[in-house]
């Protein structure tokens, strides 16, 4: 559980200290008032990066150098901005981002969100990869150096005499990465669809998947490799590997992109991160939920189906208004007004 956070310089904030010593923390004000940058802090926190910006001097306040973040949980969690890079550290010790990750587990459900199903193959992507890690810190580790190694070949490929032995070196460790990362990826896919069939189930809603062409083959991702070895060089960047998975979410087998609605596609986002809410709760890791407006964008069924699945998460949920959330939270919500500075 978050006890306590403490915002310096941070956005639009100054300073600011919360006390969030309850189950669920209802951040209420006007558009503008810092509820959204406040989930930002605690998603900053837990995943290193922002959901809203891919600049992180975006969120230190414009008249100052720096700006910091105290969360305190049964840990004391800071995160240091500066113009320079970011600090990270766990009862003030300095830990580098792939170390400070997961000290503070999170699921965001946001407005934007579906993006995710209406965006590129990238956002797809983006999304399977930050959730799987959250889930799995190997799964981080492997993923940061399949990238480094990737960009290794990448830039091996643009040069005007390729380097043969040290491209088939390069490639033979980027085949292991990408085996095991196939492999960590389609066990969480499996678990994931069998989730997804049981939250559908419960709501009545349809069947949701999500698919993808993983291999696990280690022999059949080697001859993927060779056999794209020409397009490679041709194109000077490597065509095959988890970088390039195509992942679709599926309602009733249908791709949701094109025949879900609106309204179908927002609680196929909601399903989803119940799903993968309920593998880490399965796995015993306390995970904090983070709601962004989205009371207000669900009719009263689908806001009780959100509820049922709340549980003993602690949950932060912001809103411009009390009358957008039900009577049955409110009674036992901890409620922080915000104003626009």
């Amino acid at each position: 559980m978050i006890k306590e956070i403490t915002l310096k310089d941070f956005r639009n904030f100054n300073y600011i200290k919360f006390n969030t010593m309850n189950n669920l923390v209802i951040l209420l004000g006007d558009n503008g008032s810092g509820k959204t940058s406040l989930l930002e802090a605690i998603y900053l926190a837990s995943t290193t990066k922002s959901m809203r910006t891919n600049n992180y001097k975006n969120m230190i306040n414009k008249s100052k150098e720096n700006s910091v973040i105290d969360i305190l949980t049964n840990k004391i969690l800071r995160v240091v901005l500066t113009n320079k890079k970011k600090y990270f550290y766990v009862n003030n010790k300095e830990y580098k981002t792939l170390e400070f990750i997961n000290n503070l587990k999170t699921i965001l459900f946001m407005p934007s969100d579906l993006e995710i199903i209406y965006g590129s193959k990238s956002l797809k992507r983006k999304f399977i990869d930050l959730n799987l890690s959250i889930i799995d810190s190997k799964y981080l580790k492997i993923f940061l150096n399949y990238k480094k190694l990737l960009n290794k070949r990448n830039n091996l490929l643009k040069e005007v005499n390729v380097n043969y032995k040290l491209l088939n070196s390069i490639t033979e460790m980027l085949i292991k990465y990408a085996y095991n990362l196939n492999l960590l990826k389609a066990n969480f896919l499996n678990e994931l669809n069998i989730n997804l069939v049981t939250i559908c189930n419960e709501l009545h809603f349809g069947k949701v998947e999500v698919k993808a062409n993983i291999l696990t083959n280690l022999d059949k991702i080697k001859e993927m490799y060779k056999n794209n070895l020409n397009l490679d060089l041709k194109y000077k960047a490597t065509i095959y590997g988890p970088h390039r998975d195509d992942f679709i979410f599926l309602l009733n087998q249908n791709d949701a992109k094109v025949y879900a609605s609106q309204g179908q596609v927002r609680m196929i986002m909601i399903i989803l991160k119940l799903a993968i809410l309920k593998i880490l709760n399965k796995n015993d890791l306390e995970t904090i939920l983070l709601l962004d407006d989205v009371f207000g964008e669900l009719d009263s069924f689908n806001q009780q189906t959100l509820i049922n699945y709340l549980g003993e998460n602690q949950t932060f949920i912001t809103t411009t208004s009390l009358n957008d959330i039900p009577k049955n939270l409110l009674e036992k919500a901890l409620i922080i007004k915000l104003e626009r500075n």
